[in-house]
């Protein structure tokens, strides 16, 4: 915001220069999809349920990167590039953020699951298991707040 105030000429002058509104519903979509799916796991988990937790853990892996993929497409599809302006390099910057959590998170998401199929993931032994749900769902919320912001601010300029 602090960018806009001192330089709004590089920011998009209308909505055309913008990606598709498609590109950040699909992607807030996906998020809230996995969020809910390791919701679903910890509900699972919980219950004993390991091969129900396992899927819908494994499942909300492509949700994630899908959205981050989403996102990041419909940026570059515009024409938009970090190095064109201030602008540019904010919008890429919040993605690069993502993009880390959403390594991280694959890597945690992979961690545990190989930690169930070893038998060490129960309704008892899940801290693994809730310190990467708790992760999961603050990222999901950050790339929720990153496309409001790029996405939304612009929107609302025009």
């Amino acid at each position: 915001f602090y960018l806009w105030t001192v330089s709004p000429r590089v920011w998009p002058a209308d909505a055309s220069q913008l990606p598709a509104s498609a590109y950040p519903l699909a992607a807030a979509l996906l998020l809230a999809l996995s969020s809910a799916a390791v919701a679903g796991a910890s509900r699972a988990l919980r219950k004993a349920q390991t091969w129900r937790m396992r899927v819908l853990l494994f499942s909300a892996m492509p949700l994630l990167v899908a959205a981050f993929a989403a996102d990041l497409y419909g940026q570059w599809q515009t024409g938009l590039r970090p190095v064109d302006s201030g602008y540019g390099a904010v919008v890429y910057t919040f993605s690069a953020l993502q993009g880390q959590y959403v390594a991280v998170l694959a890597i945690m998401a992979c961690y545990v699951l190989a930690r169930s199929l070893r038998g060490l993931l129960d309704s008892v032994r899940r801290a693994s298991f809730d310190n990467t749900m708790l992760l999961w769902h603050y990222a999901v919320v950050q790339g929720l707040v990153g496309i409001a912001v790029v996405h939304g601010f612009p929107r609302f300029l025009t």
